[in-house]
């Protein structure tokens, strides 16, 4: 989570950096050259807006981050499942009963929790977001409101808490 802080710091502090570069009027629309369509000339010769390019830099930053996140995460379980089956192999080279709770699932719990608090934080942001376009949102913190509630209560069906 601290490299999430510092990739949003750093974000933060690249986007106005980004708007001082850019110039402060539009430059004149691009005539249409012969053989052309209007709209094919469009494109060819239109620059990106301000947040044009900060849209993209968020959304380029973001993936990059996030899959950097997911492979990080990803090795971080494999060598944890490996280090879980080497002592469990010798506990049973050495006679040791192996204890259940080292097979107790945790991890519908753990996710219940961060979907739940996730949703309960996009919601508020909608609901005391002065732009119109988040309040309309708000509907979909209900999703991840819902699939938390669901983890958790499959963590406590599987537990043998709930009949």
């Amino acid at each position: 989570m601290k490299y999430l802080a510092i990739l949003t710091a750093s974000l933060a502090l690249l986007i106005p950096t980004i708007n001082a570069q850019q110039p402060s009027s539009p430059p004149p629309p691009a005539s249409p050259t012969p053989g052309k369509t209007a709209e094919a000339s469009a494109f060819s010769g239109s620059s990106a807006t301000n947040s044009e390019v900060e849209v993209f830099l968020i959304i380029a930053i973001s993936g990059v981050a996030g899959t950097v996140l997911l492979w990080w995460r990803y090795a971080d379980l494999e060598s944890q499942r490996k280090l879980t089956h080497e002592t469990i192999r010798l506990m049973v080279e050495k006679g040791i009963p192996i204890p259940p709770e080292m097979f107790a699932d945790r991890s519908s719990l753990r996710l219940g929790v961060i979907n739940i608090t996730t949703s309960l934080g996009f919601l508020a942001f909608c609901l005391i977001s002065h732009d119109e376009f988040w309040r309309e949102l708000w509907g979909v913190g209900l999703i991840g409101l819902a699939i938390g509630i669901g983890y958790i209560i499959v963590w406590k069906k599987s537990n043998g808490n709930l009949s």
